[in-house]
């Protein structure tokens, strides 16, 4: 790369159609558009240099050349997300990609909701992963599927990371960002027990000592999970 390259940004947007508590989700129509169509328009306005999607599946594949959508085909058997954005993007660009990147988002596709200004704030060059943090203003009404985290804040660094209610915890959106650095390290790792037993990726990430640093949003967005936030989602999109 010459000095005058510029790096880019990227997001990538993961996604499976074998989704446990919602099958088929990345292609659930909500009022006239699949999901992943409405993660993909919100990415958009993001501003980034490059939006990728990326699934094992090929219901997702042809949707997205039919459309015009970037995609890359990943295996089936790719343990989460994360992996799953670096390995499309090293399928398509090579080992050497990270070279031209600044920054890669990894944008959940059941996150349609989330406001690209917070995610724009993700664009930060550093090793660190950054990812987005609520207070916990709806403890009460809130299940069990809502990721909590546990935030020091005299370092701003997030803690801890856990599905049980804990008091004084804020309340995790599953985006995150990466310099390339970051993201190629962490498919070296093996999966922790903890992180096993939460089904949590961002444990391993913590307990092989990289910092995770939360950005505040005001509210935590709606995130499509089950059936009754997908009826959410189209109430909220008419």
């Amino acid at each position: 790369m010459t000095i005058t390259e510029k790096k880019m940004n990227v997001i990538v947007i993961p996604a499976r159609m074998d989704s446990k508590r919602l099958p088929g989700k990345p292609l659930a129509d909500v009022n006239g558009k699949p999901l992943l169509q409405w993660t993909y328009d919100a990415a958009i306005k993001v501003g980034t240099d490059l939006i990728i999607v990326t699934a094992p599946d090929k219901e997702i594949e042809e949707y997205c050349e039919k459309h015009d959508v970037p995609f890359e085909l990943t295996d089936n058997d790719i343990p989460n997300g994360t992996v799953r954005c670096a390995r499309a993007l090293i399928k398509r660009f090579g080992e050497d990609f990270g070279v031209r990147i600044r920054r890669i988002i990894n944008w959940q596709v059941d996150e349609p909701v989330v406001d690209p200004t917070y995610v724009w704030r993700l664009l930060l060059p550093s090793n660190d992963i950054y990812t987005l943090v609520a207070s916990d203003c709806h403890a009460d009404t809130r299940g069990s599927k809502t990721t909590r985290v546990i935030v020091n804040e005299s370092w701003n660094m997030c803690h801890w990371f856990t599905r049980h209610p804990v008091p004084g915890a804020d309340l995790h959106c599953g985006i995150y960002s990466f310099s390339w650095n970051t993201l190629t390290r962490i498919l070296e790792m093996k999966t922790t027990k903890k992180s096993e037993l939460e089904s949590l990726e961002q444990l391993t990430w913590l307990e092989h000592q990289f910092n995770i640093v939360p950005i505040r949003i005001h509210q935590l967005p709606l995130s499509i999970n089950t059936q009754e936030d997908l009826d959410a989602f189209r109430i909220l999109t008419r």
